[in-house]
């Protein structure tokens, strides 16, 4: 045990966890009780998959908000004002590389939202709008969010979001029969003002904390209906 890396897992308790990893390079955990290794029994059956899709959405959410807020930083590092720039406007060729970054953390963060509402076999649990409750701000800000996930990240839909525009420009004069210029100009989003990352940050904070109470409800609901015939039974199956 002296060797052993061990984490408290609630202060002020016994139980205590070892990170490890597996034969196939996945990593995996041991628990101990006062020193001894615990025994760990596989729970199946809808309590665990609600709980095990909370989790999943519970980390989606705090990876949302590290990514909005890396964009945060990222303006700060550039120097420049959220609000300076607008989704419509092209971007400046000597920001292009840095907003291309932000972009990408954007994509992942309103693709990564999208999928807090749409339900998946490997997950099972998806949040629903009315998650927002009578709080129509909130919701404003949700639909804004679920407008760039389906009109930018996810597909190109019937808002203008982005598209191209193809032109054609002729030589003013047309006697030097000069060969017409075709161009190209697209309009993508290029930066998200200031009161959109900040409300993009509010919905999630609200989320985190609504999905917090759900994995709490869950796990004081299991505690609640525990009996000690049931942890006598998990004792036997764990012989065998």
């Amino acid at each position: 045990m002296a060797n052993k890396k061990l984490e408290k897992c609630v202060p002020g308790l016994e139980w205590e966890k070892e990170d490890i990893k597996n034969i196939d390079g996945s990593i995996g955990e041991k628990y101990y009780y006062k020193g001894m290794l615990a025994i760990k029994i596989p729970l199946q059956g809808n309590f665990v998959t609600q709980l095990a899709g909370y989790t999943l959405i519970q980390k989606d959410i705090l990876i949302i908000i590290e990514w909005i807020q890396k964009v945060i930083e990222e303006y700060k590092i550039m120097g420049i004002d959220k609000s300076d720039l607008s989704s419509t406007q092209r971007t400046p060729d000597n920001l292009r590389n840095k907003i291309d970054i932000i972009k990408a953390f954007m994509v992942a963060a309103i693709t990564f939202y999208g999928k807090l509402f749409t339900k998946a076999d490997g997950r099972k649990i998806k949040l629903e709008s009315n998650i927002y409750e009578s709080k129509l701000g909130l919701l404003k800000i949700h639909n804004e969010i679920m407008m760039y996930r389906h009109n930018f990240t996810a597909h190109s839909g019937y808002e203008r979001v982005e598209y191209v525009e193809v032109s054609l420009f002729l030589d003013s004069n047309k006697e030097r029969n000069t060969i017409p210029f075709l161009v190209r100009t697209m309009n993508q989003p290029a930066a998200f003002s200031n009161k959109f990352l900040d409300n993009f940050v509010k919905v999630c904070i609200y989320l985190l904390n609504k999905v917090n109470d759900k994995i709490n409800n869950l796990n004081k609901k299991y505690y609640e209906n525990l009996t000690p015939k049931q942890i006598e039974m998990m004792y036997e199956i764990a012989k065998r």
